[in-house]
């Protein structure tokens, strides 16, 4: 079976959803607020999207980082309509500047839009430098250099790695089997995958090195099924390297 942590609950990734933009969404209930109290009934179209996507994907498994677009753009939909309502408002006050009582009190309606507009920009800088591509995890080899290192000592250039987590064999410079250069979870719970598929693959090219890192080494009938004509020579934190045996 695939490794439990692969699949969080469904619950738990809205949740996760619902922390990423907090002030976002904050924003968007006040678009949603000012659609209905102008009865702008139009603008509920997003807020018809949200709540279908909502419903959708409380009841759909497994939900991915990427589902996240669904409520994304309905979202920002509501929080444009909410700067936009700020933007009128600031403008009717500034048009009526001589008349305190009514720039005050627009001002005041004003104030929630801009000062959750505000935070949003405030956390512009820190949500750019969580996503750059270049600091994410799977481009650092501080967890993965002692296997590296050793795939690239013990391997050829030219030899075959089977892995379930292709980037290893990537930083080696070693050729991964065309079949499982795009290995994931997704395929493993859909079934579009099988054990059987990844045996009579490794059978297929016999791989001089497999490396079991993600979700294929907690299989215990693949790894079973492994050891009888393979052994494990490196395990660096869970990350492992196996060659044939009598190899060396």
């Amino acid at each position: 079976k695939v490794e439990a942590a692969e699949f969080r609950p469904t619950p738990q990734m809205l949740r996760e959803f619902a922390r990423w933009d907090w002030e976002q969404h904050l924003l968007a209930g006040v678009g949603l607020v000012g659609a209905v109290w102008h009865r702008r009934w139009v603008r509920l179209v997003p807020a018809a999207w949200f709540a279908t996507a909502l419903v959708v994907m409380a009841n759909h498994r497994p939900v991915w980082d990427d589902h996240y677009v669904l409520f994304s753009i309905p979202l920002s939909w509501l929080a444009a309509y909410a700067v936009s309502d700020a933007a009128e408002l600031l403008w009717a006050g500034w048009r009526r500047r001589v008349e305190w009582r009514p720039v005050a009190t627009r001002v005041a309606a004003a104030l929630p839009a801009v000062a959750l507009l505000a935070c949003v920009a405030w956390r512009v800088p820190a949500k750019a430098q969580r996503w750059d591509v270049r600091k994410m995890p799977h481009t650092d080899l501080s967890g993965s250099a002692k296997v590296v290192r050793e795939m690239q000592k013990r391997g050829t250039p030219t030899g075959w790695v089977f892995t379930d987590r292709p980037i290893y064999a990537f930083y080696a410079g070693r050729r991964v089997p065309p079949e499982v250069a795009v290995i994931s979870a997704k395929r493993f719970h859909s079934e579009a995958l099988t054990r059987a598929d990844l045996i009579a693959l490794v059978k297929r090219y016999g791989p001089e090195q497999i490396v079991l890192a993600r979700f294929l080494r907690t299989d215990v009938a693949f790894r079973f099924w492994l050891l009888i004509t393979y052994s494990k020579e490196v395990d660096d934190r869970g990350v492992m390297l196996f060659e044939p045996r009598g190899k060396r």
